[in-house]
């Protein structure tokens, strides 16, 4: 029994051994704590390689167009490289940059997509950007991105890219249907530069589905107005022998082409060129003559133009409404204006003259019209408004140029002007007239010039003030 219970004691001990009884585990783990992984920069070059990927393009019709967010479209971002190359991808050339330096440097982002009107120059907005795309107008874009060098400089860069529109496909021109006022009536006594005026002309030149091929770039790409001749046969020959400024001899009949420049490989180049160009085109209604209408209906084809001409008929001495009597006296202006404008003898505001407020003339005719308007002759073809000079309330009044002023160009120099007793008025560039604003006696300095529609130039002598050329101006260009 002993030597069981012995045995016994030493299993059990063994057991004891073998599975102890359990402890508290001590972990030997060491905590481990994440580094961010280094700062990455970039240089200029690669910021303008980036930037170089984007290009000026000429969208094809059709093309997709870029759709503007304020994720996108804006002065005040602060998007990813790679969210803009995404966005603009019918803009980028075939050279994509997106996983070089700078569109995976640390802070490089773009901080400007801003967009200009080519046809007005001015910055649009999303929605107007937008417009502009979806219609197809030119824009430009100007994408500026900022950048690190280093841990502590900031550097920025920008680049423009111009957005044009390939010409919408026209169809075959299978007729044409050319239609302008003639005869063109003019006043006797009126200048003959009016006449020569694009806008003096109500030409249309219609395809078979009615559409004015003159308002389409892809078929004309110009068309304007010739000199005057005395016969239809010397227009034709493009001989403009009549070159004097005013209609001087009335019931008179003059003779004006009206060119067409066509575009070359157009459709309207291959239909002028063809055999039924002479069968399917009208002038007027009337089939074409080619020249040989001596009814001034023709369209003359020679190489890339197509020539119009029609008939200037001057009116009678009586019809050109002013009925001239001598008189004697002294004319005073009012004081309701600083100034006031003056009229030439085809009834045309003069420019730069005009009478100051308060001031006495010496005048030797006076004239009226049908209307019942009546003026004062102050000086040789300068007249000036009876209302102007009477004590009723008339005031004087500035028709502004139809189109404002145009063709700026940037020339300096000096205007010099005379001191007869005369202030010149001063325009906006609308074309109207600054009441407020006029130079005396003096010499100014400008900055720019520019046209009107009638062909009369200005010298930009301040912010938003143009002097206009003419009698008592002298002009030195530097």
């Amino acid at each position: 029994m002993k030597k069981s219970i012995k045995y016994a004691g030493i299993a059990a001990a063994t057991l004891l051994t073998v599975a102890p009884v359990a402890a508290p585990v001590v972990s030997n783990v060491t905590s481990t704590t994440v580094q961010a992984a280094d700062a990455s920069y970039t240089t200029s070059d690669d910021a303008a390689a980036w930037l170089n990927q984007f290009s000026s393009k000429k969208l094809a019709t059709g093309a997709d167009v870029p759709t503007l967010s304020t994720d996108n479209y804006g002065t005040s971002l602060s998007a990813k490289p790679a969210d803009i190359t995404t966005a603009y991808t019918t803009l980028l050339s075939n050279n994509v940059t997106d996983s070089n330096t700078f569109a995976a440097a640390t802070d490089s982002k773009v901080t400007s997509v801003q967009a200009t009107a080519d046809d007005t120059g001015k910055a649009l907005s999303l929605s107007d950007a937008q417009s502009y795309l979806n219609n197809r107008q030119a824009l430009t874009f100007k994408i500026a991105v900022s950048y690190k060098t280093d841990a502590d400089t900031t550097a920025t860069k920008d680049a423009s890219i111009d957005v044009t529109f390939a010409t919408t496909d026209v169809a075959t021109v299978t007729s044409l249907a050319a239609a302008y006022t003639t005869p063109y009536t003019v006043d006797y006594g009126s200048s003959t530069y009016r006449a020569q005026l694009q806008n003096s002309t109500d030409l249309t030149l219609k395809d078979q589905s009615g559409d004015n091929l003159l308002a389409d770039s892809a078929n004309v790409t110009s068309y304007a107005m010739g000199g005057l001749s005395t016969t239809y046969a010397k227009a034709v020959a493009g001989t403009a022998d009549y070159d004097e400024t005013t209609f001087d001899t009335a019931d008179t009949t003059y003779y004006q082409p009206i060119t067409v420049t066509v575009a070359a490989d157009s459709a309207l180049a291959t239909y002028a060129a063809g055999t039924t160009y002479n069968t399917k085109t009208t002038v007027n209604g009337a089939v074409l003559s080619n020249g040989s209408d001596t009814t001034v209906n023709n369209g003359i084809v020679k190489d890339s133009t197509i020539t119009f001409i029609r008939a200037v008929k001057v009116g009678s001495e009586a019809a050109a409404g002013w009925t001239t009597t001598k008189t004697t006296g002294v004319v005073t202006t009012k004081s309701d204006s600083s100034y006031y404008t003056l009229k030439n003898n085809d009834n045309v505001t003069i420019k730069n003259r005009a009478l100051g407020a308060n001031t006495s003339w010496q005048t030797n005719a006076v004239r009226t019209n049908a209307n019942g308007d009546k003026q004062y002759r102050v000086a040789t073809g300068e007249w000036v408004d009876a209302d102007d000079v009477t004590f009723d309330d008339g005031t004087s009044t500035t028709t502004p140029s139809e189109d404002g002023l145009f063709d700026i160009q940037k020339v300096s120099g000096k205007v010099s002007l005379i001191d007869d007793g005369h202030v010149f008025p001063l325009y906006k560039k609308d074309g109207s007239a600054i009441k407020s604003r006029m130079l005396a006696r003096g010499e100014w300095a400008f900055i720019n010039t520019a046209k009107d529609s009638e062909g009369n130039t200005y010298y930009r002598v301040a912010t938003n003030e143009w002097l206009a050329a003419g009698e008592g101006v002298t002009v030195t260009v530097y």
